[in-house]
């Protein structure tokens, strides 16, 4: 199974992490390092719970994959 680290860390505080998303957005990389059939992914769900800025979302989910490190 999993660690949920990333799920624990999100929803312990979630007003504080929903402003850090915004603020690091540009630093961010949601990611996984194995995704096997039917797994549970609790971050999806309270990402989706945050209601973050369509901006901010596209930077954490694959924008920033796309950047090169060093550019801005």
């Amino acid at each position: 199974m999993p660690a949920d680290s990333g799920a624990n860390a999100l929803s312990r505080d979630p007003k504080w992490s929903r402003e850090f998303l915004i603020r690091r957005a540009d630093r961010l990389l949601l990611g996984s390092d194995y995704l096997s059939p039917d797994q549970q992914v609790p971050q999806f769900e309270i990402l989706a719970q945050m209601r973050l800025p369509a901006d901010v979302r596209k930077e954490i989910d694959d924008a920033n994959a796309a950047r090169p490190p060093g550019i801005d």
